[in-house]
């Protein structure tokens, strides 16, 4: 299952996906999620399990690579396509949205004008912070 929903006005936009639960499985039990807020990526884990009870874990950045894979596997792969020229200006917003290593260059500056694959938040939050630069981005769904 998965739910999308959009708050006008609040500057949010959130997706999840229900994940199996750690404690007993159950795939109706435990919901993970990521949002942009305020500029930030965020992300969340729900789980309500008849043999655990109730918790609730969150963070900032992408969360946790299994649960981030769920999510992927669940809404498909996002991307961010740049309709603007400056090339090394944007692999440079890039580099720092997502806190990569000088090693990612050479593969976003060759999958140029896609700059970032990824799920919807983060190709929103990209989008997002590279129109903030100016430079016209579009999220989308690859």
């Amino acid at each position: 299952t998965t739910v999308i929903s959009k708050s006008v006005g609040t500057n949010f936009d959130q997706s999840a996906t229900c994940v199996s639960c750690p404690y007993c499985g159950g795939l109706d039990h435990a919901v993970f999620g990521q949002s942009v807020m305020n500029g930030k990526l965020r992300w969340y884990c729900s789980i309500a399990c008849p043999i655990s009870g109730n918790s609730e874990e969150d963070g900032t950045g992408s969360g946790p690579f299994d649960l981030r894979a769920a999510l992927l596997k669940s809404q498909g792969t996002w991307g961010v396509l740049v309709e603007s020229a400056d090339k090394l200006n944007s692999v440079q917003i890039a580099k720092r949205t997502f806190a990569l290593s000088t090693a990612a260059s050479p593969p976003l500056l060759q999958s140029f004008p896609l700059l970032r694959i990824g799920t919807k938040a983060e190709a929103e939050w990209l989008a997002e912070t590279l129109s903030k630069e100016r430079i016209r981005a579009t999220a989308r769904l690859y």
